[in-house]
């Protein structure tokens, strides 16, 4: 028994001394770091802060013609506390544009570094430098509400599949309103759209394109719906009488035989409507040869839009020719 109560007091006294221990350790270890927090804070660094960009005071009939940037990138040098504070607690900005003070009689605003550091050091702390600017220029172009109506063109190649034919695009709405001033407007004949990527398309489709941009102009829309109609390439077959061209008053040709068969692709949706009367096939005076030979080549001197890979069958025919006596 007195064994026991003697190991208890052993251990008690141990884990008295080990307590104290820590916690005196413990206390000099968050003295340190709050001394080394402090000591951070007061250096001085550089942070990188998106600052939000207004243009404030625009009359109702001023146009800007341009897209001012949303925002800028700044770079900011001060004490590690005060960067701190820019990013948690007050944010730098907005970087304010007065139209105002900036317009003028050109309807250009350049803004350069130096004028947006000024417009932005009203809002940061005195102590706090402006190490960099991006974009480092601001311009706009703006007009007092000249304007004119374009058409809407497409630019750039459209391409189907295989065994499938463009039969048609449209563009929703098929003309827009363009700002700018009188001079631009003069240039500006039509607004662009030009798809990114459209190969081997299969199946009619819609797309949002936006106009392509114009320095100092804004289109109204600025996007467009384009249509793409496509349909699928099935093969038809007509049988069509061989005419004659140029042939002189006395002669007359007869082909053998007296028709021909014209094999094409037509798209699906209009395989009924394209008969043999769409197309004309002839002998041409000038084509006959003259070496004695009696196959002459034929030609397809008319056939009807929107087919492709038009063969005959045969490609030549045999001939005589009759002389015709008055």
């Amino acid at each position: 028994m007195p064994t026991r109560n003697f190991k208890k007091l052993i251990w008690s006294c141990l884990s008295s001394l080990w307590s104290k221990q820590f916690l005196i350790f413990f206390f000099f270890l968050t003295l340190s770091a709050a001394f080394w927090f402090f000591e951070v804070l007061n250096e001085t660094g550089e942070r990188e802060f998106e600052v939000p960009v207004e243009v404030r005071g625009v009359p109702s009939g001023v146009i800007l013609t341009d897209e001012v940037p949303k925002s800028v990138r700044v770079v900011l040098r001060d004490k590690v506390a005060m960067l701190l504070n820019y990013r948690y607690a007050q944010s730098p900005g907005p970087l304010v544009i007065d139209f105002g003070r900036v317009a003028n009689n050109s309807g250009h605003v350049r803004l350069m570094g130096n004028d947006l550091g000024k417009q932005l050091a009203g809002t940061l702390s005195p102590g706090t430098q402006i190490v960099s600017i991006r974009p480092d220029t601001i311009d706009f172009f703006y007009n007092y509400g000249l304007y004119k109506r374009v058409p809407v063109k497409l630019r750039g190649a459209i391409q189907t599949e295989t065994g499938y034919e463009l039969t048609g695009t449209r563009l929703l709405p098929d003309s827009v309103t363009v700002y700018a001033s009188s001079t631009m407007l003069e240039s500006i004949t039509a607004a662009y759209v030009r798809p990114n990527y459209l190969r081997n398309i299969t199946d009619s489709t819609t797309l949002e394109l936006a106009i392509e941009p114009v320095k100092g102009a804004k289109f109204v829309p600025a996007k467009v719906n384009l249509c793409i109609f496509v349909d699928r390439m099935v093969e038809k077959r007509v049988k069509v009488p061989i005419r004659t061209v140029g042939f002189p008053a006395d002669r007359e040709l007869l082909p053998i035989p007296q028709e021909v068969e014209v094999a094409f692709y037509v798209p699906m949706g209009r395989y009924r409507s394209i008969d043999a009367d769409d197309f004309s096939v002839a002998v041409h005076y000038r084509d006959l040869p003259t070496d004695g030979s009696t196959r002459c080549p034929l030609r397809v001197d008319r056939s009807p839009e929107g087919i492709s890979r038009i063969r005959i069958f045969p490609g030549e025919v045999e001939y005589v020719i009759e002389e015709i006596k008055h």
